[in-house]
């Protein structure tokens, strides 16, 4: 957002970085700015989900520590999650 502001501005994005180190209401826009970015991104991940969009479902589980890899599966409208691998860690055996 910062690259597209300082583009509107005539001026850099390095430019407005270091104001915002000088001005709270610059890094606050900056915030704010990312702040409604990521929440429409999420918004539109839930809308994806809701809709059984497998690739939502994958990213919605792993980015929630259900393992490294998940897989889905579309039946019909229901997304299922078929199988999860994740990593267990080695315990040795001392005896």
């Amino acid at each position: 957002m910062v690259f597209l502001a300082a583009k509107q501005l005539g001026c850099t994005a390095k430019t407005i970085y270091k104001r915002s180190h000088d001005v709270a209401e610059v890094a606050e826009a900056i915030e704010h700015a990312r702040g409604e970015f990521h929440d429409t991104a999420e918004m539109k991940l839930y809308d994806a989900v809701q809709a059984g969009e497998p690739w939502a479902v994958r990213l919605a589980l792993t980015k929630r520590g259900y393992g490294s890899k998940v897989a889905v599966e579309a039946v019909g409208t229901t997304v299922e999650l078929v199988h999860e691998i994740v990593t267990v860690p080695t315990v040795l055996d001392a005896g």
